[in-house]
C-alpha cells in the first residue's frame, strides 16, 4: 500500500485497504519507518522549516497514523491468544535512532532530526501508557546507523545485519518491552 505518511486525510483510505488485506484478523504489527533527516544539521544552518518538516515526518504522522490503525490493531490483540504482548499478537513499532538519545548525545547538530525522533519516543512512551490494558506492545527501535541513502557511505551496518538484527529482536519482544527503546540487536537505549 502506497502513501505519503505528511497526507493526513489519505489516512481513512489505507486503513481501509489494510483492512481489507488483513480482514477479521486485524492488524498484528504496525512499524512507522518513514523518517527524515534534513541536510541543515548544524546551529548555523538549521532552520524553521527544517524543523517543522522533520517534526511532521518524523513524529506528527506516526502518531496520527498509528491512531487511524489502531481499530485494526485493538482487533488483532483481542484475538484469541496465549502470547502476552508480543508483533505475534499485536504490536506498534516507532523507528527511532540512538541520537534522540537526551543521554547518549554526545555530537549535538543534527537539530531537527533528534528532537523530532526524540519528540517520536515521548509520543511512543505516552501511547505505551495509553494502551497499556489493550494488549498493544508499543516501543521504539533504532535500526542502527545503515548503509543506506540516509545513513551514508560512513555507516557502520549493512541493510542485511539490520534487518536480520530487527527481526530476531522483533521476535523476542514481550510485555517487559513494552514503552522501551531498543536497538536493531536488543540492547537498550537510555533515554
Amino acid at each position: 500500500v502506497q502513501m505519503d505518511v505528511i497526507d493526513h486525510n489519505s489516512y481513512p483510505e489505507v486503513v481501509k485497504k489494510v483492512g481489507d488485506i488483513v480482514g477479521d484478523e486485524g492488524l498484528n504489527l504496525l512499524i512507522n519507518n518513514a523518517g527524515l533527516l534534513p541536510t541543515n544539521r548544524d546551529l548555523a544552518s538549521v532552520t524553521p522549516e527544517a524543523m517543522r518538516d522533520a517534526f511532521e515526518v518524523n513524529c506528527i504522522a506516526p502518531l496520527f497514523l498509528t491512531r487511524a490503525f489502531l481499530p485494526l490493531l485493538e482487533k488483532s490483540a483481542g484475538q484469541p491468544s496465549s502470547s502476552d504482548r508480543s508483533v505475534h499478537r499485536s504490536a506498534i513499532i516507532q523507528m527511532s535512532t540512538a541520537v534522540a538519545s537526551i543521554a547518549e548525545n554526545t555530537g549535538g547538530s543534527t537539530y531537527a532530526y533528534r528532537c523530532s525522533k526524540s519528540a517520536l519516543n515521548q509520543c511512543m512512551k505516552s501511547m505505551s501508557v495509553d494502551l497499556s490494558n489493550k494488549g498493544i506492545l508499543v516501543m521504539a527501535m533504532h535500526p542502527g546507523w545503515v548503509l543506506t541513502d540516509m545513513g551514508g557511505p560512513n555507516a557502520q551496518i549493512s541493510t542485511e545485519t539490520c534487518v536480520t538484527g530487527m527481526l530476531d529482536t522483533l521476535d523476542q519482544l514481550g510485555d517487559k518491552d513494552h514503552g522501551a527503546f531498543l536497538r536493531y540487536n536488543n540492547t537498550p537505549i537510555q533515554w
